[in-house]
């Protein structure tokens, strides 16, 4: 049986380790997908997208706008944001949520899609992303 002394030093020990952790799995960051850059996604505006739904068969979208923040030139930055807007064949249920988005260029991309509305006959989504660049 542990007693009271050696539990607390073990106990003590998994503090310490657990505080080095978050530390020692930030310094070895991965950057963000080459795919997933701005600069490939603005080769891709206007072009047709999966978003790869088993339930439902796939679903044709088009990337309709890419919205930059606004920077000041000569800005240092570590991170790339931006948006994308995709417009989508009308479906009954339409909702925000992690999917599978396909592309020839990109393959098969894990993206959160941010459900907007339906207008036009389609469904809108926005996805953002918020990627670190060295």
């Amino acid at each position: 049986m542990t007693t009271r002394r050696e539990f607390l030093i073990g106990s003590a020990d998994l503090v310490t380790l657990a505080a080095a952790v978050p530390t020692y799995m930030l310094s070895g960051v991965a950057q963000a997908a080459p795919a997933l850059r701005l600069a490939n996604f603005k080769a891709l505006l206007l072009r047709h997208f999966a978003l790869v739904d088993p339930r439902a068969g796939d679903i044709d979208m088009i990337l309709v706008k890419i919205i930059e923040p606004k920077t000041k030139p000569g800005t240092n930055r570590t991170t790339e944001q931006f948006s994308l807007v995709f417009y989508a064949s009308h479906r009954d249920n339409s909702q925000s949520g992690t999917y599978q988005v396909w592309h020839a260029d990109l393959g098969l991309v894990d993206m959160h899609l941010s459900f907007i509305g339906t207008h036009s006959g389609g469904d809108w989504y926005r996805a953002d992303f918020n990627l670190l660049v060295a």
